[in-house]
C-alpha cells in the first residue's frame, strides 16, 4: 500500500496501473471507466449545488488539515513517523 502517489499527491487512485490524482478527476475517471453518471438523477439545480458543495469541500479541507496541523504538533509528528 502506497501513502501518497508517485508525485507525492494526495488522493490518489490506481486504476490499470494509472495514479490518478485530485478528486474530481479521481470521480471522472472511475465514472467513465465503470459507465456510472453518479449526478444522473439530479436535477440541474441539485447537480450545481453538488458542485458548489463539492469545490467548498476541497478548496476549504486543506485549511482545516493545516489548522489542525498546527494546534498537535505531537500528533503531526506521530503521523510523519508511521509514513516513513
Amino acid at each position: 500500500m502506497k501513502w501518497r502517489s508517485a508525485k507525492g499527491q494526495l488522493p490518489f487512485v490506481e486504476l490499470n496501473g494509472e495514479e490518478i490524482c485530485d478528486s474530481q478527476v479521481i470521480i471522472n475517471k472511475l465514472s467513465q471507466h465503470f459507465g456510472v453518471e453518479l449526478d444522473a438523477n439530479l436535477s440541474k439545480e441539485e447537480k450545481n449545488a453538488s458542485h458548489a458543495l463539492m469545490s467548498m469541500i476541497e478548496n476549504h479541507l486543506c485549511w482545516v488539515y493545516v489548522y489542525w496541523r498546527s494546534k498537535n504538533p505531537d500528533a503531526m509528528i506521530k503521523v510523519i513517523k508511521q509514513i516513513h
